[in-house]
C-alpha cells in the first residue's frame, strides 16, 4: 500500500482452482523454450531494461504456477483500489474473477445511492488470455479513467 496506489490485475488467478480445468492440465507441460519463440518474448525483448530476461522470467512464472496458490484473504485485505482484467474466454475462469472482484468489495448494485467499491471489474468479450493485450484502445478506454479515479455516474447517482 505505502508503494502501489492503484493497481491493474490481468488475467490470473489468486487461487489454483480460479484457473480453466485445461489451463490447470497445461501446467505440468509448461516449459521455457515453448514461450521463447511467442510474441511475448520479441515484445519482452523490445521493452525491457534486460532484453535477455525473457528466459528467467517464464522459469519463475512457471514455478509460481506449480506453487499452492490459496491468496483469497491476502487479496480481500488489498486496500488500494484494484482494476481486474479478463477475457470472457481466458484462462481464468469468468466466476474466479467475480470472486475476486467481490473480495474486493465490489458488486453491490449501484443505483442504490451508496458508492461504487473503489475496484472494478472488466470482461473483455470475445477475448482469450492472449488476446486481451491485442486490444490497447479497448484497454485505455476504462484503464484511465480507473488510474484517475474517475467514475461513470448513474442517472439516481447524487
Amino acid at each position: 500500500p505505502a508503494k502501489v496506489g492503484k493497481l491493474v490485475f490481468g488475467a490470473g488467478a489468486y487461487d489454483f482452482e480460479g484457473w480453466q480445468p485445461e489451463f490447470r492440465a497445461s501446467i505440468p507441460k509448461l516449459t521455457v523454450e515453448m514461450m521463447v519463440q511467442t510474441p511475448f518474448a520479441a515484445e519482452y525483448k523490445k521493452l525491457a531494461p534486460n532484453p535477455n530476461g525473457f528466459p528467467e522470467l517464464v522459469r519463475k512464472v512457471i514455478a509460481l504456477q506449480k506453487e499452492p496458490m490459496a491468496w483469497a484473504a491476502d487479496v480481500k485485505g488489498i486496500k488500494s483500489p484494484v482494476l481486474i482484467i479478463a477475457g470472457d474466454a481466458d484462462g481464468m475462469t469468468l466466476e474466479h474473477a467475480v470472486a475476486m472482484f467481490h473480495l474486493l468489495g465490489g458488486g453491490a448494485m449501484g443505483d442504490t445511492g451508496k458508492p461504487l467499491s473503489a475496484s472494478r471489474l472488466a470482461i473483455l468479450p470475445a477475448t482469450s488470455h492472449t488476446a486481451i493485450i491485442t486490444q490497447p484502445d479497448l484497454l485505455h478506454a476504462f484503464i484511465e479513467p480507473f488510474l484517475k479515479g474517475i467514475t461513470p455516474k448513474g442517472m439516481f447517482a447524487k
